[in-house]
């Protein structure tokens, strides 16, 4: 009896989708918290690079942390712009290069921001350190 392609198919399909939940949580980008930290700081480097004219290799990775912002400035408030007044989980990362300290900040599954006057998270025990 021959085997048809499409069962295989159809095993080889549920098994790779029962594997990926495995290795931690998708934030519905198909990353997982791991991968999309690390995509993180990688786009916080190369914002660094280029706002102090080094090479991304010069840049020094100081702090990778996550966080729980007091709202929804993410801990970088703008004037004359309102944000939401609930806690945001994210993170922070800050870099030295050139002889500066660079700070970004951004919320659980998103893209850093640049942040020339950042402010604290919410104090406590928070998330912890970004396990790498």
């Amino acid at each position: 009896m021959r085997l048809g392609t499409m069962p295989v198919v159809g095993t080889i399909a549920a098994i790779a989708l029962a594997l990926g939940g495995c290795g931690g949580s998708d934030g519905g980008d198909g990353m997982s918290d791991h991968e999309a930290a690390d995509g993180a700081v990688r786009l916080a480097v190369a914002d660094a690079a280029e706002r102090t004219g080094v090479d991304e290799r010069e840049v020094r990775v100081v702090l990778d942390e996550a966080v729980t912002w007091p709202d929804g400035s993410l801990g970088c408030p703008q004037p004359d712009q309102f944000y939401t007044q609930a806690l945001v989980e994210g993170y922070r990362i800050v870099v030295e290069a050139d002889g500066r300290t660079l700070h970004y900040h951004g919320r659980q599954g998103g893209d850093p921001a640049y942040c020339a006057e950042p402010q604290d998270p919410v104090a406590g025990d928070g998330p912890g350190t970004v396990d790498r």
